[in-house]
């Protein structure tokens, strides 16, 4: 959303760079340049409630936000910020449930971790290789427990 709104010239205001004019000013030239600040607050504010779900949408629908739209969008990171606290748990907790048994090949069972990894990254909760690592052995068969401890064992020996 914020790329958006920077390719429309639009960020400056979310950020509180671009200040609003006095609205209870009463020379015509800042009364105008208030007005138009106002209409790109509206613009700004249609924009990202559209990008919402209809039931998001309800939080976020005070008139003050399309004169403070710093609140607005320090509202809307709050309310990320939380959402994506769930979603870390939710992945975090899919790779340590992520079993081999579950795949048809090996290939298959290292990609959906790769692949849950690349969703934590993107969510900007970064794994290091011993984790990645720790996951794979993690998901292994019990049959193989002696192996994977030993592997464990080794790579822990090895400086990162």
């Amino acid at each position: 959303m914020s790329d958006q709104l920077k390719e429309l010239d639009l960020w400056w205001i979310v950020l509180g760079r671009e200040k609003s004019p006095d609205k209870d000013s009463t020379d015509a030239a800042v009364h105008a340049t208030y007005n138009k600040h106002l209409r790109k607050g509206f613009q700004i504010t249609a924009k990202i409630r559209n990008a919402m779900e209809p039931q998001i949408c309800t939080e976020y629908r005070s008139a003050a936000y399309n004169e403070d739209l710093k609140s607005l969008w320090k509202k809307l990171e709050e309310g990320y910020r939380k959402a994506l606290g769930l979603e870390l748990y939710y992945f975090r907790r899919s790779m340590f449930d992520c079993t081999f048994d579950a795949y048809p090949t090996a290939a298959e069972y290292v990609h959906e971790i790769e692949r849950i990894i690349e969703c934590l990254r993107e969510a900007e909760e970064e794994i290091k290789p011993h984790e990645k690592t720790f996951y794979l052995l993690n998901g292994l068969r019990a049959s193989w427990r002696e192996w994977r401890d030993l592997q464990a064992t080794i790579l822990s020996l090895k400086p990162y």
